[in-house]
């Protein structure tokens, strides 16, 4: 049996060298590298540009940013009118619905002014309300305000639009 299993490995080892032999190494077509446009964004950069537009409104709103601007202030010490703070306005309420989310006090009010637990609260608010990460219902949760989301998506798409246009 075991003088069978070596003829066979042999033959087998033969045949490969044989047709190595007498077949000439035939190069693989050169397949020439194709640049797709890119048409839509991914749901992931929807997102962030989402989060985006809302500090952009969010600023301009508060400071009156000229819409010929190009960027906006980003300025995370920002100050509404009814104790709304920071880069994307969180209120008293935000702050303790996120909390009442996480089941601690981790959060205080002061927390908006920073630009990291700013997006760390939107996060966990959205995470929780919006899983699915729709964005009309984002812009939803964070402020219920007919204005306020035809602000959003009248900015969001015209930066879609820009991005798009650069690919």
């Amino acid at each position: 049996m075991k003088n069978i299993i070596n003829h066979v490995i042999i033959a087998v080892f033969t045949g490969l060298l044989i047709s190595s032999i007498e077949e000439p190494h035939q190069e693989e077509p050169v397949v020439e590298e194709v640049i797709v446009m890119q048409k839509e964004l991914t749901k992931e950069q929807e997102w962030e540009l989402l989060y985006e537009t809302i500090c952009w409104v969010e600023t301009k709103t508060i400071l009156g940013v000229n819409e010929q601007e190009k960027d906006y202030a980003n300025d995370p010490k920002l100050k509404g009118k009814d104790k709304d703070w920071g880069i994307i306005q969180i209120t008293p309420i935000y702050v303790k619905e996120v909390n009442r989310i996480l089941g601690k006090e981790k959060y205080k009010h002061e927390d908006a002014f920073d630009i990291t637990k700013s997006r760390e609260m939107f996060d966990i608010v959205q995470n929780h309300r919006n899983p699915e990460k729709d964005l009309n219902k984002a812009i939803r949760l964070h402020n219920k305000h007919t204005w306020y989301a035809e602000r959003i998506w009248e900015r969001f798409e015209q930066v879609k639009e820009e991005i798009l246009n650069q690919c």
